[in-house]
């Protein structure tokens, strides 16, 4: 069982988390006889796992969006790779393509000794309106420059697995995001002697008899499913003192029609929630209002009629799965193992429960890999030197802050302190004598600062440095950074901690686990 409490990142550089500590592939076989539709789940994924030639082995799995993902993201391919050799099996990456282009530019820090900054380079003909699948294509000559233009930026003369990244691109004539991330990635796996994962993108998914028969199954139940999935969100928002109702997933809305938790969209225009109709023996489908297929209840019901594309398909709609539906699919019908980073470990929670109280299916439990990794150049320690005196004591108590400070102004100000003090006991209430004495520590303090002009200087710069040294230390700590901007040797070291940390007993794990 996983421990919730223990789903978070690693503070130090390369902290691995590792959970639960031993993981299980047989755990799925428990509930292989729960109904979809007329069939078994068992029927379902077996089809599904024949469709991709993957029926001979047990899968582990893991994903992300199609994106340069950081170093703790790439733990995750890591560890899919040494448990699927330890239990025999394939191992599987999901690339998210059904998702809008998170960013159009690839975060690049410029790290010094005596600055660092960040470069946002752009993507080739990234466009934030379009979903992943829908992104046009560049020419790897374009995505080339990128990189060169990362490598140089850098510039500080460390062999990163940048240059592996891009020699996976030479293959192809051109290449949307999706292909970049993809090849690059099984290149980056193969320069660290890993077995580059089996790459399937949830575009193929989605065109699969299984997913047509598990988004059927939904919506011939919309009404009760959905009742279960909303029940399930409260639950854990009240658990994790979450409070806004975004989180994990927004409610759906029941009704006529009633959501599902599926996207509905054409090739190259915006997503819309689907939402489903039952009427008499007909079902209606809708993206958002627009009414876009009817079909039969029977068709529906059978596994046998999904085999291939619906009307709906045809005529240029598609459904892809939102999260938490996302992440049931591919854990009951894909995967006997699933990695997830930890968002997704703490969210499915909310699909556990909703897939065992309203599709009545148990999926195996989650797992969760993730790792710290920071940038070689961010390991080379700042210059540092003493702490300067806080502004408020050159302000208030220049006689301490500064060395030079003559005796004579010294003297003075200690004789206005003393004087200040009787007045506080002995006149209080004059008001013009303590203001006449307060004006007067001001005017000596100010004198004191004016006679030290070269230190108070010093005290000024190094206030300047240490004000530039906290707004970079984010940018030199980062652990965001995409993973081919690492070196092989550091990410080999990630492999080694990730492999101590699998195949570590319990009792000894956390130690190995950071």
């Amino acid at each position: 069982m996983m421990d919730n409490a223990r789903l978070i990142a690693p503070s130090q550089h390369l902290g691995v988390l590792v959970e639960p500590r031993r993981l299980d592939p047989n755990s799925i076989t428990h509930f292989k006889n729960s109904r979809i539709l007329d069939v078994t789940l068992g029927d379902v994924r077996g089809d599904l796992l024949s469709h991709f030639r993957l029926d001979r082995k047990r899968v582990v799995a893991t994903g992300h969006q199609a994106e340069f993902f950081h170093a703790g993201v790439f733990a995750k391919t890591i560890a899919t790779d040494l448990l699927a050799a330890r239990f025999d099996a394939t191992g599987v990456f999901v690339l998210v393509d059904s998702d809008l282009a998170k960013a159009g530019t690839l975060a690049v820090p410029v790290l010094r000794e005596e600055s660092a900054s960040l470069m946002q380079l752009p993507l080739p003909r990234v466009r934030h309106d379009l979903t992943v699948e829908d992104q046009p294509t560049a020419e790897p000559a374009e995505w080339a420059k990128l990189f060169d233009a990362a490598t140089r930026g850098m510039g500080d003369g460390t062999q990163r697995l940048l240059s592996s990244f891009a020699s996976g691109l030479r293959a192809n004539p051109t290449m949307n995001l999706a292909d970049v991330v993809s090849s690059g990635q099984a290149a980056v796996e193969r320069e660290l002697g890993l077995r580059p994962a089996r790459v399937l993108r949830i575009s193929q998914l989605c065109g699969t008899r299984a997913f047509r028969a598990f988004v059927a199954n939904w919506t011939l139940h919309a009404d009760r499913f959905a009742a279960r999935y909303n029940e399930a969100l409260p639950h854990y928002r009240r658990r994790h003192r979450i409070r806004t109702p975004q989180r994990p997933a927004p409610p759906l809305y029941i009704g006529a029609p009633t959501e599902c938790p599926f996207w509905i969209s054409r090739a190259g225009s915006p997503r819309s929630r689907l939402f489903v109709q039952v009427q008499r023996d007909r079902v209606l489908f809708f993206a958002e209002r627009e009414r876009v297929w009817e079909t039969s209840l029977v068709h529906l019901s059978r596994f046998a009629n999904h085999e291939t594309p619906w009307e709906l398909e045809r005529s240029g709609w598609r459904v892809r799965p939102r999260a938490l539906t996302l992440s049931a699919f591919l854990r009951g019908f894909l995967a006997d193992v699933f990695i997830h980073g930890i968002g997704g470990a703490h969210y499915d929670e909310a699909t556990d429960a909703f897939m065992r109280d309203g599709l009545e299916i148990s999926l195996p439990p989650r797992a969760c890999v993730t790792a710290t990794v920071r940038l070689d150049a961010a390991m080379q320690p700042v210059e540092q030197s003493a702490l300067p005196p806080s502004r408020r004591e050159v302000r208030y108590n220049p006689q301490r802050a500064l060395r030079s400070t003559p005796p004579e102004l010294r003297d003075l100000r200690a004789r206005l302190i003393a004087d200040s003090i009787r007045l506080r006991t002995e006149q209080r209430l004059d008001r013009a004598a303590r203001r006449a004495n307060w004006e007067a520590i001001r005017a000596t303090n100010a004198a004191i600062a004016r006679a030290a002009p070269d230190e108070l200087r010093l005290i000024e710069a190094e206030w300047r440095r240490q004000a530039r040294l906290a707004s970079e230390w984010p940018i030199r700590t980062s652990r965001e950074y995409f993973f081919g901007l690492h070196s092989r040797i550091t990410m080999l070291a990630l492999a080694d901690r990730l492999r101590a940390a699998l195949e570590s007993e319990p009792s000894a794990a956390t130690a190995s686990l950071g």
